[in-house]
């Protein structure tokens, strides 16, 4: 019965919008008469079935009014029907204007005495069927309802865009018809077609970067595209009657406006102040650049006169594409030469205005404080001290007691670890940060999960993928007897020997002279290298000439004896990325292959890989699987590259 009801409603929104459609041909019929001696433009083919002489066409005025009035009745129909926007805006558009042609081609049948092929394709040409079709497209896209978020929508449209911005630019490269300039001399002054051509091709290379904002689900992206989408198409008419890039352009913009729940994500505030002085400076450079060259002319071509107010027209001139005076001339160097810091300038204020958020967010000493004591409660993790570092962000969502703490680098925000706090709001706080990375632009990782969460971080529509294990010794179980453990015992021996004593002081009770002394052999140690790695490391490891070989081994040794005295049961050893590739003896021909490339990465990197592992493996450590926790497949490179930043390993910009 519902399935019924259903059918019924659909056919009767169907037949009330056939009706609202015969009803915008009969009152462009009703008006013809009161209006046929209005001025300007008229519209040809607008009336079905009139073949009389001219009386087949209404002023442009009443044509689009009429049509804007049956649009809003479509649209309120709509509405009513409670249709989705993108849904409403496609039946709306392709609706009115298949009735629209299947009415001309029945004119052209009947009264032309034309073929039915020939009625088919010369109803096709009517160029009077596409405005009320795009009119009927917006009307659904504005009244429509929304609908959730898709995933690939944003990305869909934004190349749509991207399209149209291409187009923009070809458009504006190719000479208009001839024919048509002349049909648009007769209504519009002359000026009109050159500046509409400069307009085209600079909103078509802003619509290419509008094109990334989209991609990013930016509503400022949004606003600027639907804006210039709907000057591009009145440009490409008063540039040349373009009206198959109009009609695409148009298109475009019902498509865009239809999905406009998908931009939701504001962009950064400070960004604003970037474009203008961007801008600013952009500007001050074209006409700059213009006034030197025109004084430069002048002083090698002396009859050529020169003032600042003409050198600012000329340069203004030949920015908008405007004929030049031949007496004012220069080379055809001088335009094209503006243009290319005009189109740098778009390009800086367009990357500045759509730009992700820059990370200048750092904790308060109440953050601070409150941190500290969540992790002192909660943190069992090794990572958990980590969070507490001075380079840190924290987020609080303002409802649990748990947080978890973020670095930015190269528009990724860097998770360290599993959030820390009661495991039941692990999900809730999860969830918020996503909102909260989102909304600025930020792709989400988490870096070094444990898989104690991973049915939680999968629940929210995240990935895992194994990174590497963190080598844990157990104090309590450790020893060095056993032939396994040999060439450990022997270094230790050795150095024991040889007179080699340890003592464990606290960070806070080392002094001053032997700190400075450290520094000292930090320093040694590292050269004119930078320090790389160890954003996640607990200790530092110098390698200096003089200690006899084993020394690391003993000093860890010794190092878990006395976390054993002390009551700690495990030590953390350190981390070994990709450890199960290069454990595994049998491994298959694709794990082969990924070790190798691995092996290539470390030699071009100077990374610590298989060595780390097999220096790890002495100690017969637990092996604790580590993982990176992503959104997007598509994102891996992206998280690659800035991690590799975030150690040190390259050099990117701190902020998206």
């Amino acid at each position: 019965m519902r399935s019924l009801k259903r059918v019924l409603k659909a056919v009767a929104c169907a037949l009330t919008a056939l009706l609202l459609v015969v009803a915008g041909i009969g009152l462009s019929f009703w008006l013809r008469g009161p209006t046929a001696s209005w001025p300007g433009p008229k519209v040809v083919d607008a009336l079905p079935l009139g073949e009389l002489p001219h009386f087949d066409r209404i002023p442009l005025i009443v044509f689009v009014l009429v049509w804007i009035v049956i649009a809003l009745a479509l649209g309120a129909l709509v509405r009513r029907a409670r249709l989705e926007r993108l849904t409403a805006a496609a039946l709306l558009t392709l609706g009115v204007g298949l009735v629209l042609y299947l009415i001309d081609v029945l004119s052209l049948y009947l009264v032309r005495q034309l073929s039915a092929h020939s009625a088919l394709a010369a109803a096709a040409k009517v160029r009077a069927v596409y405005p009320p079709a795009i009119l009927a497209g917006i009307a659904g896209a504005l009244f429509g309802r929304p609908r959730r978020e898709s995933g690939r929508g944003p990305l869909l449209l934004a190349t749509l865009v991207g399209a149209v911005g291409v187009l923009g630019v070809l458009s504006a490269a190719t000479p208009a018809e001839q024919s048509r300039l002349d049909l648009l001399h007769r209504y519009t002054p002359a000026i009109f077609p050159p500046l509409a051509t400069a307009a085209v091709a600079a909103a078509g290379l802003v619509l290419i970067l509008c094109a990334r904002g989209l991609a990013r689900r930016k509503h400022r992206a949004w606003v600027v595209a639907v804006a210039l989408l709907g000057a591009s198409a009145v440009f490409h008419l008063l540039k040349g009657l373009d009206l198959e890039e109009a009609m695409f352009v148009a298109l475009v913009t019902v498509t865009l406006v239809a999905a406009r729940h998908e931009f939701d994500r504001a962009g950064d505030p400070a960004s604003g102040a970037r474009a203008l002085s961007r801008l600013v400076v952009f500007a001050s450079a074209n006409y700059v650049y213009g006034v030197i060259a025109l004084a430069i002319r002048h002083i090698v071509h002396p009859h050529h006169s020169f003032s600042l107010g003409r050198a600012l027209a000329i340069t203004t001139r030949a920015l908008v594409s405007l004929h030049i005076p031949a007496s004012e001339r220069m080379s055809e160097w001088f335009p094209l030469s503006l243009s290319f810091v005009a189109i740098a300038g778009v390009v800086a204020v367009a990357t500045a205005w759509f730009a992700p958020w820059r990370f200048l967010a750092w904790p308060n000493g109440a953050q601070r404080v409150r941190a500290r004591a969540v992790v002192h409660r909660w943190g069992t993790d090794a990572l958990a001290p980590f969070t507490l570092r001075s380079d840190k962000s924290f987020f609080f969502d303002g409802v649990h007691d748990s947080f978890l703490a973020y670095r930015v680098v190269g528009g990724v925000a860097f998770v360290s670890g599993d959030p820390i706090g009661p495991p039941d709001e692990l999900p809730g706080l999860m969830g918020a940060f996503l909102d909260f990375a989102g909304a600025r632009d930020w792709q989400v990782a988490l870096l070094g999960a444990t898989d104690r969460h991973l049915s939680v971080y999968r629940g929210l529509g995240l990935r895992a993928l194994y990174w590497g294990d963190e080598a844990v010794i157990d104090s309590a179980s450790f020893s060095l007897e056993g032939r396994v453990i040999r060439k450990t015992r022997q270094s230790v021996h050795r150095l024991e020997r040889a007179g080699f004593t340890a003592e464990v002081m606290w960070a806070g009770s080392v002094p001053r002279a032997l700190a400075e002394r450290l520094l000292e052999m930090q320093d040694a140690w590292l050269g004119d290298k930078a320090q790389r790695g160890g954003t996640m490391s607990m200790d530092e490891l110098f390698h200096l000439r003089g200690p006899p070989n084993g020394f690391n081994e003993w000093l860890i040794v010794r190092a878990v004896e006395w976390a054993r005295a002390n009551g700690f049961e495990h030590l953390s050893l350190n981390f070994a990325p990709f450890a199960r590739l290069f454990a595994d003896a049998e491994a298959t021909g694709m794990c082969r292959l990924r070790r190798e490339l691995l092996l290539v990465v470390k030699s071009r990197l100077k990374l610590q890989l298989d060595n780390l592992y097999v220096f790890n493996q002495k100690f017969l450590p637990r092996w604790c699987p580590r993982y990176v926790v992503y959104q997007r497949r598509t994102h891996l490179p992206r998280i690659s590259v800035a991690a590799l930043a975030a150690e040190g390993y390259l050099r990117v910009g701190a902020a998206g």
